[in-house]
């Protein structure tokens, strides 16, 4: 036991010196060898240490804890895996993101087999809309062993308390609406925000779990607008299969018209597992992807083409040997 938890820490700490964080350690993605090898699966939710965003690498692969005499600090960050062709998708999304920005609330459910790379496109679309756009983007995902309240929304209020609280003071506080403390008895996370903690108190107290629950559900979506009115917004929340009800019931109601917020909401989702889902059995699905009529919109991702996957297996072999240029430099 000794020897494997030394392992992880050597590969999680390759991991950390080249610019990334593991978001989703966690038992199912750590693997031990018969002989004693450790090995770290699954980066669709690592995020680069260098950036000062919330954005996220879509890289997937392992990696496995060097010996401790070979340990050593990786490549620069930035050197994520390469990404090439998706560029149907990524007009798909763009045009979905200024559906948004021009003030009409727009869902696009992301749908394919497990392994098709939807996470790694959804990644590089909100890479490129933070740094061209100073878009405000707000990820979560589902975790399918997890159960608490709104799993499918859960994380992605944690990152809504983050940014509420990076903010200046007076800024976040124009964010506030009147029933603010509503959406804190749903999401106590949200009263670590000191906007929130300041912002005074309705003194008659809702009467039933149900009022409750309608009050704080429109005290987020009135979040959710005056930030969309401010700067772009863009939710995302990945592995959608594993949402419950209650999450349904929210991203329903907040995205209700008439006066929905204007936002983008992405929807990401194993196509397989979609008809077993609770969660999306409840939403109200996406019109033909080629029709000009509602916000709800379908994108399914498949296999790259033949020439696609040449192209990136040619990015692959670059990377690689970028990667054995530097790593000789530093010896």
């Amino acid at each position: 036991m000794r020897s494997a938890l030394l392992q992880l820490a050597q590969g999680l700490a390759a991991l950390h010196a080249a610019g990334k964080l593991d978001r989703d350690l966690k038992p199912s993605n750590v693997l031990v060898t018969r002989e004693g090898r450790v090995v770290i699966l699954d980066f669709g939710l690592v995020a680069e240490l260098s950036s000062g965003s919330i954005d996220q690498s879509g890289s997937r692969g392992s990696a496995g804890a060097p010996p401790l005499a070979e340990a050593r600090p990786g490549p620069p960050a930035g050197s994520g895996a390469p990404f090439v062709g998706r560029q149907r998708h990524i007009d798909a999304l763009r045009g979905a993101f200024e559906r948004a920005r021009g003030g009409r609330a727009t869902t696009l459910h992301i749908h394919g087999a497990s392994g098709t790379g939807k996470t790694a496109l959804v990644r590089r679309f909100l890479d490129d809309r933070a740094r061209v756009d100073d878009a405000v983007i707000l990820e979560g995902r589902c975790y399918e062993r997890e159960s608490v309240p709104y799993k499918a929304v859960d994380s992605l209020i944690d990152a809504l308390s983050r940014h509420l609280s990076r903010l200046p003071r007076l800024e976040a506080a124009e964010l506030m609406p009147r029933d603010v403390h509503a959406v804190v008895r749903l999401f106590p996370v949200l009263g670590r925000v000191d906007a929130i903690a300041r912002a005074p108190r309705r003194e008659i107290e809702p009467p039933d779990a149900r009022e409750l629950r309608r009050r704080g559900f429109a005290a987020l979506r009135e979040i959710l607008a005056r930030i969309a009115d401010r700067r772009p917004l863009v939710l995302f929340i990945d592995d959608l299969q594993w949402g419950d009800a209650d999450s349904a019931a929210l991203l329903t109601d907040v995205l209700r018209e008439p006066d929905a917020p204007a936002l983008l909401l992405l929807l990401c989702y194993r196509s397989e597992d979609a008809e077993r889902s609770e969660l999306l059995a409840r939403l109200l699905p996406p019109a033909p992807s080629d029709g000009d009529e509602g916000d709800v919109r379908s994108l399914a991702v498949g296999p790259l083409t033949p020439e696609e996957g040449r192209a990136l297996a040619l990015a692959f072999l670059e990377s690689a040997r970028g990667h054995a240029a530097w790593t000789g430099h530093v010896r």
